[in-house]
């Protein structure tokens, strides 16, 4: 397999993914980079305005300052409850906390999440160190 190019980027533009001959691989995690995912369900029904609404809200938070890489997903495997998923990384941990402690996601935690989230599973994912 040939190395891959990647495509010149906007200065503070991270790729979310790199293409090779064969596969989309999503960019690896390095040095203080912080993957925040949560895979969630909701109290609406699947499809309906109340869904619409809240995914839109959810996806108001890529506007936050420090976050990268941001996505709303939706499960497709029967092996698992949650109905959707968001992951979105930081630079580090200064930005990560910064994206907690910032006035948009308290409201959105307070007036969309606790009312409209029936379960879910959050993850933080930091990269490994390779020995």
């Amino acid at each position: 397999m040939g190395a891959s190019t990647r495509p010149a980027l906007r200065p503070g533009v991270t790729p979310w993914c790199e293409r090779t001959t064969s596969v989309v691989r999503m960019a690896a995690l390095s040095g203080p980079r912080i993957r925040h995912s949560v895979a969630f369900a909701l109290h609406h029904a699947e499809g309906s305005e109340e869904e619409a609404g809240f995914l839109d809200a959810l996806r108001a938070l890529a506007n936050i300052p420090g976050v990268e890489a941001f996505e709303v997903v939706t499960e497709i495997s029967p092996k698992n409850n949650y109905r959707h998923g968001v992951s979105m990384e930081f630079a580090d941990r200064a930005a990560y906390d910064a994206y907690d402690a910032h006035p948009d996601h308290r409201s959105f935690v307070a007036q969309r999440w606790v009312p409209e989230v029936v379960d879910f599973l959050e993850i933080d994912f930091a990269a490994t160190t390779q020995h």
